[in-house]
């Protein structure tokens, strides 16, 4: 019999639908997404250490996104809202570094 993924992860299907979505983005939008990391490569050096932090390192930079794939994923995701929580921040990080800002984190 086949194990149901869903109890293994609760958050399975959400991180789905987020994982569908970004590649559906990329493949849609391919120049978008080019001239996108070519801005996340700028924001990268631009950052005073691998942790992001700004010049009086008050402020971390962690992810930057399209702005129509973040709308895309927050419209849809509710309860909790996208990257709300810690977990889903750390996951999406690790999922998709394209669009991290630090080389730490």
């Amino acid at each position: 019999m086949p194990t149901d993924v869903t109890k293994q992860d609760p958050d399975y299907v959400r991180k789905m639908f987020i994982e569908d979505t970004v590649r559906q983005y990329v493949k849609a939008k391919k120049k978008d997404y080019q001239q996108h990391q070519k801005q996340v490569k700028i924001m990268r050096g631009s950052r005073k250490n691998v942790y992001a932090s700004d010049d009086k390192k008050d402020l971390r930079w962690g992810l930057s996104f399209p702005k129509e794939l973040f709308f895309t994923l927050d419209r849809y995701l509710d309860n909790p809202r996208f990257l709300n929580e810690d977990k889903e921040y750390e996951w999406f990080m690790k999922r998709f570094p394209d669009f991290k800002i630090p080389d730490k984190f």
